[in-house]
């Protein structure tokens, strides 16, 4: 694939690379914790907290908008470099075909655990592999699991791809100068927010579910808004410098919103209540707040302390979206194996955390990092003959200690 001659390479923009890390990693320990909730998703500790999964709740309104909004910018990134075919070409390399081989490498195996698990909990009978394959077949897109994401960034990228490539012409360029306008106001990056809040007022309430395409609405609609303000935003520096100007006023609104979230949403009924009821309609715009708050938190925290490059940057970000493709399967294992040996909880939890993380790792260098076929099929770039590929730390001593040793 050839990018285009005339335009511009602008410099990468290690912040957001330090972000995405940090968010895989959010979402590494959201998915540990949900062994030790109320949800009965997979493989569970006998000790399941309620204050913890109200926790877990409202942490997907700061992980959720960081992650469709980096995946936003990085498009930006990319679209203005290519044409439509190229970028139709890429997306299927990078987000369709890991999706598949994740759906059958992964999907399978850490659904049997879970199905094994829940089986042996409540008594009966231990379903096949091959039971667990068909039910999963015939259950689609129910039983995508954490793959979800990887779908949702597909369809948004081809949905969207129409409108990125208008916003490339004068009259597109006209239309986004238009709505970009906003920024000109000193508190404008603010009123990106307003859609959420709409969203989350609107919707959520007649869309109550998290199946994938079928009952999600609200969310996808969401998701999809955050998208394209990535798009849109990333490359404007107004947005960088209102984002920068704001930031103790997003950080303090966010912890404000976290604390009393929770709180208030104790105290009301949102089955029985609906647009029209006044607690609902609070609550529901303080949901949408704090999915821009943190957000614009999170990118100027980032783009303060964090805009530069090493050698754990550059290993991690590659690392990071395999990662993301197999921790779920090493997480199940390892807490199948663990929960069963009825260890007091804190042990459980850091066994847990541990010893699954240095296992997809492991996996990671082992079996996907090394491989030009397994490189493909998780999504990373092929290794070029005149490069390597991100070194492990491990790897980066070693070169040392032979230079070191040779100099001597």
């Amino acid at each position: 694939m050839r990018d285009n001659p005339n335009m511009e390479r602008l410099p990468r923009q290690y912040d957001l690379d330090w972000l995405r890390v940090f968010v895989i990693l959010f979402v590494f320990m959201f998915h540990v914790g949900i062994i030790f909730s109320v949800d009965d998703l997979g493989v569970h500790s006998d000790w399941r907290n309620g204050t913890l999964g109200q926790l877990l709740f409202f942490t997907s309104f700061l992980r959720m908008p960081v992650l469709f909004f980096i995946a936003g910018a990085g498009t930006w990134f990319l679209f203005r470099r290519r044409d439509v075919q190229q970028f139709f070409s890429e997306r299927v390399r990078r987000l369709l075909i890991p999706f598949i081989s994740a759906l059958i490498l992964i999907v399978p195996a850490m659904s049997y655990i879970g199905y094994r698990f829940q089986a042996e909990q409540a008594g009966e009978r231990i379903p096949g592999f091959g039971e667990v394959f068909v039910q999963l077949i015939t259950a689609m897109p129910h039983e995508w699991m954490h793959l979800w994401f990887i779908a949702y960034l597909l369809l948004f990228s081809l949905l969207a791809a129409p409108l990125f490539q208008y916003l490339k012409t004068e009259r597109g360029q006209a239309l986004l100068n238009r709505v970009l306008c906003a920024l000109d106001w000193r508190w404008g990056v603010l009123l990106f927010a307003v859609p959420m809040i709409l969203i989350e007022w609107s919707m959520q309430w007649r869309f109550v579910g998290d199946v994938p395409l079928v009952n999600d609405w609200a969310d996808f609609t969401l998701y999809f808004y955050l998208f394209i303000c990535g798009f849109i935003l990333v490359g404007d520096p107004r947005f960088w410098e209102q984002v920068q100007r704001l930031l103790p006023v997003s950080v303090i609104a966010t912890a404000g919103l976290f604390v009393t979230l929770p709180i208030a949403r104790q105290q009301v009924d949102l089955t029985q209540s609906f647009p029209t009821h006044w607690d609902y309609s609070l609550i529901q715009v303080g949901m949408g707040l704090i999915g821009w708050t943190s957000l614009l938190a999170a990118v100027g925290l980032t783009r303060r302390f964090l805009s530069f490059e090493n050698a754990a940057l550059r290993y991690a970000r590659d690392a990071s979206y395999p990662f993301y493709l197999l921790h779920m399967l090493p997480l199940w294992a390892v807490a199948y194996v663990v929960v069963s040996l009825s260890m007091p909880y804190p042990i459980e939890f850091v066994l847990i955390t541990g010893v699954s993380f240095v296992l997809t790792l492991a996996i990671y260098e082992v079996l996907v990092r090394r491989h030009p076929s397994t490189r493909f099929a998780f999504g990373l770039k092929p290794v070029s003959q005149d490069s390597h590929p991100a070194r492990t730390p491990q790897d980066l001593v070693a070169s040392r200690a032979g230079r070191h040793g040779s100099s001597g």
